[in-house]
Formats: C-alpha cells, sequence, structure tokens
C-alpha cells in the first residue's frame, strides 16, 4: 500500500476483496463442496471483524448495520457448520471403538449430526435462493465499493 494510504483506504481495499469472495463462495455452497460452509464462515467473520476493527474511519452506524446483517448469516453458517463437526467429531470417536460397539453408536454420534447438517445446509440454500439475501449481498457489495467513510 502506497505512504499516502489512509486507514479508509485499507479498510475499503479489504472489504471489497472480501466482498467479492463472499460472492464467489456461493458457488461452493451450492454444490456443497467439501469446507465451503467453513470456508464462507470465515468470510463472514473477517469482513464482521473488519468492520469492527474499522469502526473508528467508517461511518459508525453504517458499520454497525452491516455486522448486524453478516451476524446473521455467519449465524447460519455456524449451525451447519457445528453440525458438520460433531458428525466429523462422531466418526472420529467410533473409529478408536470395536466395529459392534461403533455401528451401534454411529446414528446417535453421526447419522443424528450429519441429518441436522443437512437441514442447516438446506435452509443455507433457501436463503442463498432468497430475494431478500440477493438484495442484502448487493447493497453490501455496493457499500463495499464506496464504503461511508466517518469525519
Amino acid at each position: 500500500m502506497a505512504e499516502s494510504a489512509t486507514a479508509g483506504d485499507a479498510a475499503t481495499r479489504m472489504l471489497r476483496e472480501l466482498s467479492v469472495r463472499l460472492r464467489v463462495s456461493e458457488g461452493p455452497l451450492r454444490r456443497d463442496e467439501l469446507e465451503a460452509v467453513h470456508q464462507t464462515r470465515i468470510l463472514v467473520r473477517r469482513l464482521r471483524s473488519i468492520l469492527k476493527a474499522y469502526e473508528s474511519v467508517l461511518d459508525r452506524k453504517v458499520a454497525r448495520h452491516w455486522r448486524g446483517e453478516l451476524k446473521v448469516w455467519g449465524d447460519a453458517l455456524g449451525e451447519a457448520r457445528d453440525a458438520e463437526v460433531r458428525a466429523r467429531d462422531g466418526e472420529r470417536m467410533l473409529a478408536e471403538l470395536s466395529a459392534g460397539s461403533a455401528e451401534a453408536l454411529r446414528p446417535v454420534l453421526v447419522h443424528a449430526s450429519l441429518e441436522s447438517y443437512r437441514q442447516g445446509h438446506d435452509a443455507l440454500l433457501r436463503r442463498l435462493r432468497s430475494a431478500e439475501h440477493a438484495e442484502m449481498l448487493r447493497d453490501f457489495e455496493l457499500f463495499t465499493d464506496a464504503p461511508d467513510l466517518g469525519s
């Protein structure tokens, strides 16, 4: 970054870059690719973190608004991700047991979590298909193109 760059320039650059990556993340999410939920959740958390860290150079009210919008999206991603992790952890636990014990416990430790993940992912897909989400993402991209900088 050039010496004359400001904190506002830095915030704008990071927000733009992550906003593009957030848009791109929708494809892998829709296809339920491995780690797509996790990677999208990381992007949302980074965006929220930047909005918080640069709140002093951004319009505070607008930054808080976007942090709130992204929190809702992040929470939905978190529900699916948590179920995905529970299923993975259940498989690891089962790997340490005898085959008979593992199969007896698989429905409780793995299948239930996989079903929770499936329901959570289906909810993410419904959200991705919604007009409200499309509008939110479009408005966020417009914001990141020229964020309102504070005084």
